[in-house]
């Protein structure tokens, strides 16, 4: 009986899980990695995605990261230990006011030592109602924000150590909040970050943070969302995100972008105030030679918003730059921006993206290397009837930033809920794409006839006696990719193609390759070969 019991305890030692025989400094080292991935709400890795992050949540149903030291350090004895001898992993610390997280607060202070950098975010308890008060000046300012303002009182004890906040509040609440910051410094302040609440009133008065000489020789990161912040002259920023707060004036914010030669991400999405007196037509730009991402979104197409900032900046072709567009004509973008000609001049490869939830589409444009060095994001379905006459939403895309190197063109016309493509607009489409030596479509057999038309419609000469420079649209086209959806393309499907390809190869700019997904049927393939250079089925 002895010796059975001692061959399952060395067989159940064996089988233990390689976690628990990893040494307490590995295991230090995976928690500190769970530590990094932290991020305050909202934050994610690309600022162009409009998708929660993927760092706020782990795979658990509603278990935020900024619970995870909690949760390490309750699994076991030996776990418990090694999370208490990691300050680090207790640095970012998340306050509601509430008494129980006044308690945990506390609690990861002290775990945190004396001299590790703080990260500081302010949030609504889902758990406290908030209920007015007597006085008139802070009716909608519920019990929990003096509650919340006694919790930082503690935290503004900690200021020097303070290197993130953020502030995630109701604008009154985050008023209160700012307004009881101003009078603590914080010298060691890199990241900022500020949303209120929608309910919040975009037209009340700015709030200042502190005073400009009390902190932000050390801030990095700056972030101000739906948030009425009074702008203060920063400099040696690596980082700008303002999405729909109030904004600087274009002299303003130009003087912060020349003050910060290393930035890394613009983010604008927000109306710049229009341009002063204080802004010369022939100011130079201000060089932000390290700009990795551009984000530049319009509300209007009447103003030019944030995209008034182009004009005044310059930046590499290696950056990734992301245009939203409003509802409406549009006028090109890169008139006066030497940089953005010149990605717009090297874009060879692009394709449309739809979004059917957000009601959008998005032309992706990318160089030879993988990857979208440029995208242009505009409302509306691909091919929604206007209401100016300058066409379609994907052609005025073309229009705000024209792609005149695009050789490589993926379209997809599948099923549209609303108003389907026209010959007319796809005309217009192939029109803005001269350089096209590519084409792949993947379409809907309902739509092949105006695709078809709209690439071998013959143009009308404007005289008899001189013949027009081009026949058809993209006479430059060379190879077309027919990727069949929604079913099985009958008989007359084809002959559509083929009477496009004749249409084409009359004007003497032949197909030289047709590829399709679906073997042609014997009674057109024949007929189809002969118009084409070459006929290729795919998978």
């Amino acid at each position: 009986m002895q010796k059975t019991k001692a061959a399952n305890r060395q067989r159940s030692g064996s089988l233990s899980p390689l976690i628990s025989r990893l040494s307490d400094d590995i295991l230090h080292s995976i928690f500190l990695l769970l530590h990094s991935w932290i991020r305050f709400p909202g934050e994610a890795d690309d600022v162009a995605s409009d998708a929660p992050s993927r760092h706020e949540r782990i795979d658990g149903p509603g278990l935020p990261l900024w619970a995870m030291p909690i949760v390490l350090s309750h699994v076991c004895t030996r776990w418990r230990a090694v999370a208490l001898t990691s300050p680090r992993l207790w640095t970012f610390i998340r306050i509601t006011g509430t008494f129980a997280n006044r308690v945990m607060m506390n609690e990861f202070l002290d775990r945190a030592g004396a001299s590790l950098p703080l990260s500081i975010l302010f949030t609504p308890s889902r758990a406290v109602t908030h209920l007015p008060t007597r006085d008139a000046d802070t009716a909608d300012l519920g019990p929990s924000s003096w509650d919340l303002l006694g919790s930082a009182s503690v935290a503004t004890d900690h200021a020097p150590r303070i290197a993130a906040l953020a502030v995630d509040l109701r604008e009154p609440d985050a008023r209160l909040l700012l307004a009881h910051l101003q009078a603590h410094p914080l010298p060691r302040l890199r990241t900022l970050r500020v949303d209120t609440y929608p309910e919040g009133s975009p037209g009340a008065s700015p709030v200042s943070f502190v005073a400009a000489d009390a902190y932000p020789r050390a801030l990095r990161v700056l972030r101000v969302r739906r948030a009425p912040l009074a702008w203060l002259p920063f400099r040696e920023l690596v980082c700008l995100d303002l999405a729909y707060a109030r904004v600087p004036t274009l002299s303003m914010l130009l003087a912060t972008l020349r003050k910060s030669p290393r930035l890394e991400t613009l983010v604008l999405r927000a109306p710049v105030e229009s341009v002063d007196h204080w802004v010369a037509e022939s100011e130079p730009p201000a060089d932000l030679l390290r700009l990795r991402v551009l984000l530049l979104a319009s509300d209007s197409p009447e103003e030019k918003g944030a995209f008034a900032v182009l004009r005044y900046t310059s930046f590499p072709q290696a950056t990734r730059v992301h245009l939203r567009l409003s509802d409406g004509p549009q006028t090109c973008l890169y008139d006066g921006c030497a940089a953005l000609h010149r990605i717009a001049a090297a874009v060879t490869h692009a394709e449309v993206v739809r979004d059917r939830i957000r009601g959008r589409a998005t032309l992706r444009a990318s160089l030879s290397q993988p990857g979208p060095a440029l995208t242009v994001d505009y409302p509306g379905q691909f091919f929604d009837e206007p209401q100016w006459s300058a066409g379609s939403g994907l052609c005025q895309a073309l229009r705000a930033v024209p792609l005149p190197a695009l050789t490589h063109f993926t379209l997809a016309l599948e099923a549209w809920e609303h108003q389907p493509p026209s010959v007319a607009h796809l005309e217009l489409l192939f029109g803005a794409l001269p350089g096209l030596v590519e084409l792949c479509t993947r379409i809907h057999r309902h739509y092949v006839l105006a695709l078809a038309s709209a690439l071998g419609r013959r143009q009308d000469p404007m005289t008899t006696t001189t013949p027009p420079p081009r026949a058809v649209v993209c006479a430059r086209l060379r190879r077309w990719t027919v990727r069949w959806c929604g079913g099985h393309p009958s008989v007359d499907d084809f002959r559509q193609v083929e009477r496009c390809c004749a249409s084409r190869a009359e004007a003497g700019v032949m197909v030289a390759l047709l590829e399709t997904t679906i073997q042609p049927p014997p009674v057109v393939f024949p007929s189809l070969k002969r118009v084409v250079g070459a006929l290729s089925v795919v998978s």
